[in-house]
């Protein structure tokens, strides 16, 4: 602290400071401990001792009681809501329970929870919608652009809730490699803490990049305006049903967010703090609410974020106000697969197109880049020589005329 200046500790399993042995016995371990509070604010008290900025930050997940008193007496507490955004994303229930991402829910007087849907020990939420997202024909959700709407609609209900949240790298572009991927493309236990790809090129696909802003819009506007620390919301009707909803009010502002967690279309009668004119801030969109409740419309997976003024989305940030665009690639196959002399990829097209066809190596160099214009609707065959690619992980990335991507994983052994 005096010599590195770190800023902040986070105790991992912080539970287990304690003198109590209740090996086997996890409800017993996380039953208000006594002995464990005195040790913890012993701990807290010499730090502040030092540093009163000090954060101190408990992965503690023990009952309420006693995560209750130590967030009141200034430390912060991890709030694991993987489980009910995980439900949520999938698409098969409509009753998750979201609200215990809120502090208030939990009774604490202080905004001390550091809520997440996403960390180190779950599972990334993008893979769990490509291998078993709810497959609605209508609202698919194993496809890039459904499951990328769908994690932008958990943003949404969870950066506009008051309190700190902790948010895990590249969710903002939906990254979907699973937690035990290995650097030769298997999925092992062994590899679960091992490194995993590094893709910047998910910025090149539209869905990915749309998440990306999306996110960059929902942090600008929690950064700058003072009704995201509100203590005057109400964060109850993300607690059950399909359209999950929240109020928040502060002296120079209000908001009202709302989302259709639902794979099909959804509408609802709800009463807003206030009538008049509310602005829409992704598309600039606005509602004349003159009686409540207002009746809301939403489609399924549709979010939206509602201000009793009107505020510009961050610079640089462009956000689609229309849905985007079918691909034109209907398929993409590659073969072989591991790759040997030579890589046939074959697609076929549901409109004409201009296509473009890249090979990245695991980094995102580029090891070859076809262009084809114009091509016709159907079957199409491209040969590329793969005898000189070192072995290693690659990406085949087609591209069509509308910047809609389908790619494909490839491994070369030798």
């Amino acid at each position: 602290m005096t010599e590195f200046k770190v800023d902040g500790f986070r105790f991992d399993l912080s539970k287990g400071f304690t003198q109590k042995n209740t090996l086997g016995n996890t409800g017993a371990w996380n039953a208000y401990d006594a002995s464990r509070v005195a040790i913890l604010k012993d701990y807290t008290d010499f730090i502040w001792a030092i540093d009163p900025d000090f954060f101190v930050i408990l992965e503690h997940l023990s009952d309420n009681d006693e995560e209750k008193e130590l967030a009141e007496y200034g430390m912060m507490l991890w709030g694991n809501m993987h489980g009910a955004y995980k439900e949520t994303v999938l698409g098969y229930a409509t009753t998750s329970n979201l609200s215990g991402i809120s502090y208030l829910s939990r009774n604490w007087a202080v905004p001390h929870l550091i809520g997440y849907m996403e960390s180190h020990d779950e599972e990334r939420l993008a893979y769990e919608c490509k291998t078993v997202g709810n497959q609605v024909p209508s609202h698919n959700i194993r496809t890039v652009p459904v499951m990328m709407q769908r994690i932008a609609m958990l943003q949404n209900l969870l950066f506009t809730v008051p309190g700190p949240k902790m948010f895990w790298q590249f969710g903002e572009m939906g990254y979907d490699f699973p937690i035990n991927y290995c650097d030769d493309g298997t999925i092992n236990n062994g590899c679960r803490t091992g490194p995993k790809p590094i893709r910047w090129d998910y910025l090149d696909d539209p869905h990915r990049r749309k998440l990306h802003n999306v996110t960059a819009a929902l942090l600008h506007l929690r950064k700058n305006y003072d009704v995201f620390e509100t203590t005057n919301f109400n964060a109850d009707p993300l607690s059950a049903g399909p359209i999950k909803y929240m109020w928040l009010n502060a002296p120079d502002m209000a908001v009202f967010v709302i989302a259709n967690i639902a794979t099909s279309a959804k509408d609802q009668f709800i009463s807003l703090t206030s009538p008049g004119w509310w602005y829409e801030y992704y598309t600039g969109d606005s509602i004349l609410v003159e009686n409540v409740p207002y009746h809301f419309t939403l489609q399924a997976g549709e979010y939206r974020i509602y201000l009793d003024q009107k505020v510009a989305l961050p610079p640089g940030i462009v956000i689609s106000a229309t849905q985007e665009p079918v691909g034109a690639v209907d398929y993409l196959g590659v073969q072989p697969n591991p790759v040997g002399d030579v890589l046939v990829a074959r697609f076929s097209l549901r409109e004409d197109s201009d296509i473009q066809m890249n090979i990245t190596d695991i980094n995102g160099k580029t090891i070859e880049n076809q262009r084809f214009e114009n091509l016709p609707v159907g079957e199409h065959q491209i040969q590329i020589e793969s005898a000189n690619w070192q072995p290693g992980i690659y990406f085949a990335v087609l591209r069509d005329a509308n910047g809609m991507v389908s790619t494909r994983k490839l491994v070369k052994t030798h």
